[in-house]
């Protein structure tokens, strides 16, 4: 993933807005960006990477809602040993979940990539 942010900045830096912001504020943008694709049906490409900490239910039925109106989703997570961690999702045929055992020490907050022919937009 991080080879992925890395080109892609490179190649498109003057496009890059940074933006201060609290954690809050971060986890909202992260659910726009997942309502962007599950509100527009856009049988996105969904690369997302994130603690699984939470409301096991509700993050669940997100990140299903999410699978199903994507055309793929990869979910790069903390692995078992995370504190924080609270729920396991469910892999699917549009879902591949992968744990990082340094996520935390890697990412400093959640991000996400939605890649779609109209629309692309990265989070991190």
């Amino acid at each position: 993933m991080h080879s992925l942010y890395y080109v892609l900045t490179d190649q498109h830096r003057e496009e890059f807005a940074p933006v201060r912001c609290n954690e809050q504020t971060v986890s909202r943008l992260v659910r726009y960006f997942e309502d962007v694709v599950t509100e527009n049906k856009l049988s996105a490409l969904v690369i997302e990477g994130r603690c699984l900490s939470g409301e096991a239910a509700r993050q669940t039925k997100r990140l299903a809602t999410l699978a199903a109106a994507s055309r793929r989703v990869y979910l790069f997570s903390c692995d078992s040993e995370c504190s924080g961690r609270v729920w396991q999702p469910e892999e699917g045929l549009k879902l591949t979940a992968l744990e990082e055992r340094d996520h935390h020490g890697i990412e400093t907050g959640p991000f996400i990539l939605v890649m779609e022919p109209r629309f692309c937009g990265l989070l991190t």
